[in-house]
């Protein structure tokens, strides 16, 4: 049976959403759409540690709460025009991409070039996984029986 929400339609693995603005016939203005997280990522490709990074940078729209629920979105123009200059800037100037909260590297250990071999592991091997747990089996149920 076909579904009634034209928000998210659910193919397979994939999602395919229709977020296309919608415009109101009787004024022929387009209406107002929120978008949710997932459509966000749909439209931009940001994985959403990214969004979230670049919203608290001030470099991406912000997020607000839906009045009556324990959701938020975002306004479809807005992140419909961040998308846009995105892709200009990206066309204009062929730059370096802008780093966001990168871990700085750390510096090669000395330790690791002069590296000492591993000590040498004293007693028998513990054997496979099926092994020991049958040992530990075996433990419990002489602790039980005796």
């Amino acid at each position: 049976m076909p579904m009634k929400s034209s928000a998210a339609k659910i193919t397979g693995n994939q999602e395919v959403f229709d977020i296309a603005p919608k415009i109101n016939r009787a004024t022929r203005r387009t209406v107002a759409r929120i978008l949710r997280r997932a459509e966000v990522r749909h439209l931009t490709g940001l994985p959403y540690s990214t969004m979230y990074k670049l919203m608290r940078a001030g470099l991406f729209p912000e997020k607000f709460r839906i009045p009556g629920t324990n959701a938020v979105g975002w306004d479809y123009e807005e992140v419909v025009a961040w998308v846009e200059k995105t892709i200009a800037d990206a066309k204009l100037s062929r730059r370096e991409p802008v780093t966001i909260d990168q871990p700085k590297a750390k510096p090669a250990k000395r330790a690791a070039v002069e590296a000492k071999p591993a000590p040498k592991r004293v007693g028998r091997p513990l054997g496979t996984t099926k092994e020991v747990l049958a040992k530990r089996r075996r433990k419990e149920a002489a602790v039980e029986a005796g």
